[in-house]
């Protein structure tokens, strides 16, 4: 049970990183984008590693971790080319994000489908936040060219939204699932 709780921990501190990227993203979007690609190599390096960490917690239905050894496995590779393939990687900055955040947001959908399933009241709070977030994503992705700085606060509220989802179906999924 205390692996569990430290990966909680690290869940919830995780995505409370995500919405203070989202938020520098949305302060100062004008920072050099191969420096923002090499915060969210580091930060994906390390949310895949506790990723895959929560999919081999003790959790009892797996609720919040249940997609997480893909997730976790995709965040390191999206880590691993952020960081070492800069170049490329500037070209299709807002993509990468845009793209592995929609993943997210659809399993969390899934997420949000199964605790009702389980009975947990709030399921739908995850539901709509999750189809909020997949929203987002898909403008981020189908905007035409507009200005860089547009599209970088548009990615950083995405991820200030998807670090409260992942934050909420974390504190809400796990502590539910243990009180019963």
């Amino acid at each position: 049970m205390k692996s569990l709780e430290y990966i909680k921990r690290a869940y919830m501190a995780l995505a409370l990183i995500s919405v203070g990227i989202g938020v520098f993203f949305i302060l100062k979007p004008g920072v050099a984008i191969e420096t923002l690609c090499k915060i969210c190599g580091v930060f994906f390096l390390v949310y895949g590693l506790i990723r895959i960490l929560g999919y081999f917690s003790k959790d009892l239905f797996q609720l919040a971790f249940q997609f997480d050894f893909a997730m976790g496995l995709f965040s390191m590779v999206m880590g691993v080319l952020l960081l070492f393939r800069v170049e490329r990687a500037v070209l299709m900055f807002a993509d990468f994000i845009a793209l592995f955040i929609i993943i997210d947001a659809v399993f969390k959908l899934q997420t949000a489908l199964d605790a009702r399933k389980f009975g947990l009241e709030r399921w739908w709070i995850i539901l709509m936040i999750s189809i909020l977030v997949a929203s987002v994503g898909v403008c981020l992705t189908l905007l035409p060219a507009q200005t860089t700085k547009f599209l970088i606060r548009l990615l950083g509220l995405n991820m200030c939204l998807d670090g409260c989802l992942n934050f909420g179906v974390v504190c809400k999924t796990v502590i539910t699932l243990r009180r019963k």
